[in-house]
């Protein structure tokens, strides 16, 4: 889809005197269609998400590519589905990571790279073990921080993290210690590099691990829900900073000039909040993907 729209960009128009655009891609892992309140939540808002529909473009055919996080980003990156893409499952590559995207896989990022665009991915990876042939460094990324497997992003202040190759130690969090939470510090790579490279054509894939369990959140956030919801079940909140929002802080610290946003959801699993809790929600496919949306010039 990204290669189209880019191509869209260009139409009828000379590309050797046009500017290209930077590409965002927000990746909500688990996001579900309902969860944004422009779509018909009512339970709680999304506003900065809600501004993107506003004054952008609601993509409501805009699927994801299997209903479990690595074919699904196999099929992203690959642009193939499920049936050609070659990670059909979430098979784990012991001692850490998936197993990985071949070599011969031609990703979206590896395409950009070629047309000149200086490529990140921040976030949850899960498409090949650290330094294998599928790492994100070898699949056309210049710039990755954050899970390299997806079973470790089930934990929001983990021991480590990656930075391109090297595992980055987060002393913080040693032992059952929950000093640095990790969706926060994954939040400000994204932002440093936007800011590194926004006078250059950029792509960045931000495959966020939020809403995906470990589904802890900020007391300041949970406040505003208390005792609206009853029974109220048992939720363990063990931090108390500022909640990252991506849509947010993109939209005022990021975006330059002819730019596209587009936000998705990684599989097709909703899960709709009632007042006995989070519920399992009907899990058809792909029908979380239709929340993409396309910011356009005028968002920005």
């Amino acid at each position: 889809m990204l290669i189209i729209i880019s191509l869209v960009a260009g139409c009828n128009q000379d590309p050797s005197t046009q500017p290209l655009p930077n590409i965002i891609f927000i990746l909500a892992d688990d996001l579900g269609y309902g969860d944004i309140s422009c779509n018909g939540q009512e339970k709680f808002s999304t506003p900065n998400i809600d501004r993107l529909a506003l004054e952008g473009m609601k993509l409501t055919q805009h699927y994801a590519g299997s209903t479990v996080c690595a074919p699904s980003r196999s099929s992203l990156m690959t642009g193939q589905h499920t049936g050609h893409t070659p990670i059909r499952g979430n098979k784990g590559n012991p001692p850490e990571g998936q197993w990985p995207l071949m070599d011969e896989a031609c990703t979206v990022a590896e395409m950009l790279q070629k047309a000149g665009y200086v490529t990140g991915a921040f976030g949850k990876w899960g498409l090949g073990s650290p330094r294998s042939e599928g790492d994100p460094n070898n699949q056309g990324f210049n710039v990755f921080f954050g899970y390299n497997c997806q079973s470790l992003a089930h934990n929001y202040y983990p021991r480590h993290l990656w930075s391109n190759h090297d595992s980055v130690a987060l002393e913080e969090n040693q032992g059952r210690a929950t000093g640095t939470y990790a969706p926060l510090l994954i939040h400000e790579k994204a932002i440093e590099f936007i800011q590194e490279n926004k006078d250059k054509p950029f792509f960045l894939y931000y495959p966020s691990v939020i809403p995906h369990a470990e589904l802890f959140a900020p007391e300041e956030y949970m406040d505003k829900f208390r005792g609206k919801f009853l029974p109220e079940k048992e939720y363990k909140v063990i931090w108390a900073g500022n909640f990252p929002e991506p849509a947010r802080g993109v939209l005022e610290k990021s975006l330059y000039g002819d730019n596209l946003m587009i936000i998705g959801d990684a599989a097709g699993f909703v899960a709709p909040i009632s007042g006995e809790g989070i519920q399992p929600g009907i899990t058809s496919g792909q029908v979380a993907g239709e929340v993409a949306i396309k910011a356009l010039k005028a968002v920005l």
